[in-house]
């Protein structure tokens, strides 16, 4: 579990959330168990919750982090034209 900043659509607030890591992250975090040391990896769910409740990715930071301190730091550096800037995972375009 992990917590994850979420953005209300209706309300447009934002508040923290706790949800279940992704399947990606779960499997990479038991790879990384023995990694440098004989280790193990214990997961305290039962793999019928892994496999029905987990989502396969979670979203990226830039889809959970408030936009407006975001589109303040990009005016400072002078970037003007935000909708057209090329993101490699572009924001949703309604706060615009």
């Amino acid at each position: 579990m992990s917590n994850m900043l979420l953005i209300g659509e209706k309300l447009k607030d934002s508040r923290f959330s706790v949800v279940w890591k992704s399947k990606a992250s779960a499997n990479q975090r038991a790879v990384r168990a023995g990694r440098t040391s004989p280790g193990h990896c214990y997961r305290l769910f039962s793999s019928a919750l892994f496999n029905d409740e987990f989502p396969e990715w979670i979203f990226s930071a830039i889809q959970t982090t408030p936009i407006d301190n975001f589109i303040l730091q990009m005016k400072s550096m002078k970037i003007d034209k935000i909708t057209s800037y090329p993101f490699p995972t572009p924001p949703d375009k309604r706060p615009f």
